[in-house]
């Protein structure tokens, strides 16, 4: 049984196809069966819906790890790894982007290129620090030998478009013996006056410190674990005395909470103690979905620590590959679990709001049925709410990219399940539940080849990229609720249409 719902009005929206990724696949595809259709089948013009909507990319080519974001002089800045001459990885750069609303950027030069001999041909992840009221980049390099640091041309230019690298470049250096030396994080300062930031390392992420940002000591090895990237460590806006630590490990990125101690002396590291599991334990996971090398910066006027992710896709007929998450709040899970922590979409979203196609209280699904919420297009922000009934296998979710025309194979399903003895799971990963949840809120953002999908709240996400067959149809798919459980299931389900943030481009 399909109930079919026709909203008061429709918004344009778009469709997708998707390619496999065409580089850097150091990271898993985390269980997903991917569909590859063949870019022989889509015409540019149809491709071009595939571009997003209100997710941060280039304008084209390709690009991976967000780097430095920061917010300065009233404006967010947002750098990411980038390759000015293809949709492939090589040849990396820094793209950058400013906004002052963290959803409309605009596109400025490259920011960092490889320049110097030091850079050994390329500009690989790093991170921005103010220091003293300006604003300093610092990034590794792909013969891992050196951190170098650039700084604005023009402190006067508000959008900071020109950088320059200070002659007393590279700014650090791992020890003799090390052969694994990238990605330092954001730079903070102890109550001693001394800088510091951490880096990949060999056998585990390593600290280094200093007195003027210029000069840094090699400190030691602050954590032992796998293989790594992308190291970030902050403490948690809402109680400084909670510090996240995050590493991108076995290609996903796990966070782990604890408590920081610091030790006096260049030379000696801080103490980080945890007080959750540690990485790669106990489902502690960012993103479950396709999501790598996240960065966060401290947001000042809202006080508040703001997430970027890459997603690393590619689809057919297209020049550009990847695109930036929607920013994302990290924050301690409120009143259930104070060792646990949320990443939802920045509440400025419903700026983007343009119209609200559906607004659905206490409908019903029985076993077996479905609902469509039909031309609301693909471009969309959805938030429906099941109830729960407990001690019953549930499965049901929503589908997403319902092509009227197409078989429903040809959408992409965000699917939760909840066996009898309360174990869930958010498209076959584990997720939390505790006893006093009485619903399931499902939070799904739809941009044209994406999906990022929220589960209560921001305790999980799963983004997944998808490239719809028939782009052409991308303002007349729909939203399909379903209920494959053994009992009935009621709901309420809001749809909101999206306006277009980002600028298009013109090729």
């Amino acid at each position: 049984l399909g109930l079919v719902f026709q909203p008061a009005s429709a918004v344009v929206d778009l469709d997708l196809t998707f390619s496999s990724p065409p580089g850097r696949n150091n990271f898993s595809n985390n269980g997903i069966k991917w569909r590859y259709p063949d870019s022989s089948s889509i015409s540019s013009a149809n491709a071009s819906e595939y571009y997003t909507a209100y997710h941060p990319q280039a304008l084209k080519n390709w690009l991976n790890d967000p780097n430095g974001p920061m917010f300065f002089g009233g404006s967010y800045h947002l750098f990411f790894q980038y390759n000015p001459e293809s949709y492939y990885w090589g040849d990396m750069h820094w793209y950058h982007m400013i906004s002052t609303d963290l959803m409309h950027w605009k596109h400025l030069p490259v920011a960092l290129a490889p320049d110097k001999s030091y850079d050994c041909g390329g500009i690989f992840s790093g991170s921005a620090t103010i220091v003293n009221g300006i604003p300093v980049l610092t990034y590794s390099v792909p013969c891992q030998k050196a951190v170098a640091s650039a700084i604005p041309a023009d402190m006067s230019d508000k959008e900071l478009q020109q950088w320059r690298k200070p002659d007393y470049n590279p700014i650090a250096a791992p020890p003799t013996t090390m052969k694994n030396y990238r990605d330092p994080s954001e730079g903070f300062l102890g109550s001693d006056g001394m800088w510091r930031m951490v880096t990949v390392c060999d056998g585990g992420p390593c600290m280094f410190k200093s007195k003027d940002f210029i000069h840094w000591s090699y400190a030691g090895r602050f954590w032992k674990t796998l293989p790594h990237e992308c190291p970030d460590l902050f403490p948690m806006p809402e109680n400084k005395d909670v510090w996240l630590f995050k590493l991108s490990v076995v290609g996903r990125d796990w966070w782990v909470l604890g408590k920081l101690d610091e030790r006096n002396g260049l030379t000696t590291t801080d103490n980080f103690t945890r007080i959750t599991a540690d990485f790669t334990k106990n489902n502690q996971l960012l993103d479950m979905g396709r999501f790598y090398a996240s960065k966060t910066f401290f947001d000042a006027p809202n006080n508040r620590r703001v997430l970027f992710g890459w997603v690393n896709y590619h689809c057919a007929g297209t020049d550009w590959s990847g695109v930036q998450t929607f920013p994302r709040v990290v924050s301690i899970e409120k009143n259930s679990n104070p060792n646990w922590i949320t990443t939802y979409p920045i509440p400025e979203i419903s700026n983007l709001h343009a119209n609200t196609s559906f607004d659905e209280k206490d409908l019903s699904l029985r076993p077996g049925t479905f609902m469509t919420f039909a031309n609301v297009g693909s471009q969309i922000d959805i938030v429906a709410r099941f109830n729960l009934n407990k001690g019953k296998f549930m499965k049901f979710g929503l589908r997403v990219f319902a092509d009227p025309d197409a078989s429903r194979a040809n959408s992409l399903q965000i699917d939760i399940r909840i066996n009898e003895g309360g174990a869930a799971t958010l498209q076959g990963h584990p997720i939390n539940i505790y006893e006093s949840d009485e619903a399931m809120e499902l939070r799904v953002l739809v941009d044209r080849s994406l999906a990022e999908s929220f589960v209560q709240g921001g305790r999980h996400a799963f983004t997944n990229p998808f490239c719809a067959l028939e782009p052409q149809d991308m303002d007349r798919m729909g939203v399909e609720a379903y209920n494959d459980g053994v009992a009935g299931v009621d709901f309420d389900i809001t749809i909101h249409q999206m306006q277009t943030a980002n600028v298009m481009p013109t090729h």
